[in-house]
């Protein structure tokens, strides 16, 4: 997957190089160039041809699978097969190298035009592909199966409980048992309603769950059959019966929530570490293309950007988008968490920094606060990577044993990044944010101050 993402990200870098140095032209460029732009431009099809190849063949082996976030993501990759039909991106690689190879394409300047506007819808079709691709599967279902197992856990605490009260009164001896076979009913029915489905992925546990719940049913009536004829201790062990088929079905009900809250947590933290390394695998990129780049400028005698380099800080600027559009993935990934409070405020900064950048190369701006930000950018996420790669290893705590007769309690949400972790990480960003202050005093003393993250 992330190699399939990594070549949709160069052909978009790649379509932003080919074309730089006639981004301001007038019509004149030389004939070797438009053929060496038409020779990449062929290769550039080339690969995507063999990136949609791989793109269907993944989406059907992910379909296939047993796993359900496997399932989830095939549904991300056709969506992406969709876009690249309906925004006929293959038509357009076709469109640009015709007018490439047009004879006298050199000196029409309707052509040329022509061919760099299809260039940057092709450049943001491939960014918008590249942004579905990122994305990770939803965590919805997740959360409704969530939401269905408390619904049905707490239904039948509820019943319990009233069930073990009745059979205590009837253990007493001091109702009547018509009185008693009233009360009765008054359980037995919510029981009949209760539905124990779409709790479990594999179907077992929820197998399981039903069963006991039946049972559970099955002594319920038993006891109302025998209250009839008068018999209150029989019925009285029945419901005893029932207590325990509906603990047993609260306990793996119980058991079902620790592993789903256990399978999110693993979920979040690695799609968190997948993001982060990706991030820095192209934050990495980018600093060296800048520090390159401004070596390039400093050469000439002006110290200004040609076009041609304004060009490739464009397409720097284009990777470094990718950054923004994966912190904005992470940000949607930690909605509704609670905890790592610091860890989110992080990524915010993350993303100001990422735009930051952006808009500076851009610019073609590449000084040396824009190097520093980009290599702030990269110490974070090294930072990020390594908090989140030991909050994976830490195991969790072992759950207690079943103790006393009765359902077991589940323990409390773990949360997402434990409290030492979260302390580094405000420190790291109060100093990243200090030492960002003092670089633009220094490089912009007697003007107005920019905040600093831009």
């Amino acid at each position: 997957m992330f190699n399939l993402r990594r070549t949709l990200a160069l052909l978009t870098m790649s379509l932003a190089f080919a074309f730089a140095a006639r981004a301001s032209t007038s019509g004149n460029a030389p004939p070797a160039d438009l053929a060496d732009a038409a020779v990449r431009q062929a290769e550039m099809k080339r690969q995507f041809v063999v990136f949609k190849e791989k793109l269907i063949l993944l989406a059907g082996r992910m379909e296939a699978s047993t796993k359900a976030d496997d399932r989830e993501r095939a549904k991300s990759l056709r969506k992406a097969i969709q876009v690249i039909n309906a925004r006929e991106i293959d038509g357009k690689f076709d469109s640009i190298l015709r007018g490439l190879r047009t004879p006298g394409a050199d000196k029409d300047i309707d052509l040329l035009t022509r061919v760099l506007k299809d260039n940057k819808e092709l450049r943001e079709d491939l960014k918008g592909l590249v942004a579905l691709m990122i994305a990770g599967p939803a965590p919805e279902d997740q959360r409704d199966r969530a939401e269905k197992i408390e619904k049905l856990r707490d239904q039948l605490k509820e019943l319990r409980s009233k069930q073990a009260r009745l059979q205590a009164l009837a253990e007493m001896g001091r109702h009547v048992p018509a009185e008693l076979r009233k009360a009765q009913e008054k359980i037995t029915g919510p029981t009949r309603k209760i539905e124990a489905r779409g709790v479990d992925r594999d179907a077992s546990v929820e197998k399981q769950v039903r069963a006991r719940i039946e049972e559970a049913r099955q002594r319920m009536e038993d006891a109302e059959g025998k209250l009839g004829r008068g018999n209150r201790p029989g019925a009285g062990d029945d419901m005893g019966r029932a207590v325990t088929n509906l603990d047993s079905a609260i306990r793996k009900l119980d058991d079902l929530l620790r592993q789903l809250r256990k399978e999110e947590m693993e979920r979040v933290l690695t799609d968190l570490q997948q993001r982060c390394e990706r991030m820095l695998q192209i934050q990495i990129e980018v600093r060296d293309g800048t520090v390159a780049l401004r070596a390039d400028v400093e050469k000439s005698s002006t110290k200004q950007p040609t076009t041609a380099q304004r060009g490739k800080a464009n397409g720097l600027a284009d990777r470094e988008g990718l950054i923004a559009k994966e912190v904005e993935g992470a940000l949607k990934v930690l909605e509704g968490e609670g905890s790592a409070v610091a860890f989110r405020e992080t990524f915010e900064q993350l993303l100001k920094d990422a735009r930051a950048v952006q808009n500076r190369l851009n610019s073609a701006n590449t000084d040396k606060v824009t190097l520093t930000i980009e290599n702030e950018i990269i110490e974070t996420l090294q930072e990020m990577i390594a908090a989140l790669k030991k909050q994976i290893r830490t195991p969790e705590p072992t759950p207690p044993g079943p103790g006393e007769p009765g359902p077991r309690p589940p323990e409390g949400k773990r949360p997402l990044l434990e409290l030492l972790a979260e302390l580094k990480m405000v420190y790291s960003l109060q100093r990243r944010v200090n030492a960002r202050t003092e670089l633009y005093g220094k490089e912009y003393a007697g003007e107005q101050l920019a905040p600093p993250s831009g």
